[in-house]
């Protein structure tokens, strides 16, 4: 049995603010001898960067130093949008200060992640 699912809230919704929307992806760069990993995390509004991460290391530590560096810079989104990948499904980045796993209906405001990661609401 996987991780538990949430609907995608993204179709038909209008971008039309900074911190409505953020996503965060991870991929890969080929070296010679290896990969580095890349994590960053966007606000869809502004397409600004607002934090990222490289590691030599598919760690999950990275994966959580960025939505917190991008948290404290600049305060927390309506929507956090991520794929089903493991760092981003993991209890590790799912219980940071001001994303913790749960689905949207009784939070207004509260932080909601898309495309299936329990990412979830605040508890603010």
């Amino acid at each position: 049995m996987g991780h538990k699912t949430y609907p995608y809230l993204l179709r038909g919704l209008e971008i039309e603010r900074p911190n409505q929307v953020w996503c965060a992806d991870l991929t890969y760069i080929q070296l010679a001898k290896g990969f580095l990993y890349l994590v960053a995390i966007m606000d869809w509004w502004s397409r600004k960067v607002l934090a990222w991460r490289l590691s030599n290391t598919m760690d999950v530590q990275f994966s959580v130093d960025a939505p917190d560096e991008a948290l404290s810079r600049h305060g927390r989104p309506e929507i956090f949008n991520t794929d089903q990948g493991s760092q981003f499904t993991s209890k590790a980045v799912g219980l940071r200060p001001g994303l913790t796993p749960g689905p949207p209906a009784d939070s207004p405001g509260g932080v909601t992640s898309v495309n299936g990661n329990p990412i979830g609401r605040t508890g603010l």
